[in-house]
């Protein structure tokens, strides 16, 4: 919040209200986050995961089941999704050769997918894959909550079960 305040041009934040009661170890110290850089969540080897808001939670649980399977997954938290850090995003998949996008929006007219389009336009020879985006399915979310577990992304839908996945296209993707 106090990047946003204290930049100079217009910057729109958007806060997810099932993250006002998470907790977690802030420092003592006075400190921001860059609105203009990505997080490095967990460094990995075999595939980088973007996400960002309270798809980051979802994809840390999914991690650490990875990480239990034998992948050693980069989680990367994007932060601004306007204009993307492309040298972090680039470096990563530079890295793991994959790439994947979980993220709450529907599919359609999703930031996921401008995010595709960056990466396959800027690191495409270094991906051995196609860019998958995992969003939450095209209808209204619904106001239950147990109701919405089927709509938004889960940890579990992030875990790969096999070596070898359809992504929404019903191509091969290797993870």
């Amino acid at each position: 919040m106090k990047a946003a305040i204290r930049n100079e041009n217009p910057v729109i934040l958007f806060e997810h209200v099932l993250l006002y009661n998470l907790k977690e170890t802030i420092p003592d110290e006075e400190y921001m986050c860059s609105l203009e850089e990505a997080e490095m969540v967990q460094p990995g080897e075999h595939i980088t995961i973007l996400t960002y808001s309270r798809m980051r939670y979802h994809v840390m649980q999914a991690a650490k089941t990875l990480v239990n399977k034998g992948y050693d997954p980069e989680v990367i938290d994007i932060r601004s999704l306007k204009p993307f850090d492309l040298y972090t995003i680039g470096n990563s998949a530079k890295k793991t050769h994959r790439v994947l996008i979980v993220e709450e929006c529907m599919r359609t007219g999703d930031i996921g997918a401008s995010l595709t389009a960056a990466i396959n336009e800027n690191f495409h020879d270094y991906l051995d894959a196609l860019v998958v985006c995992l969003s939450s399915q095209d209808v209204p979310t619904p106001y239950a909550g147990t109701l919405e577990e089927f709509i938004i992304v889960q940890p579990a839908q992030i875990v790969p079960v096999k070596k070898n996945s359809n992504n929404c296209s019903g191509r091969k993707v290797v993870w």
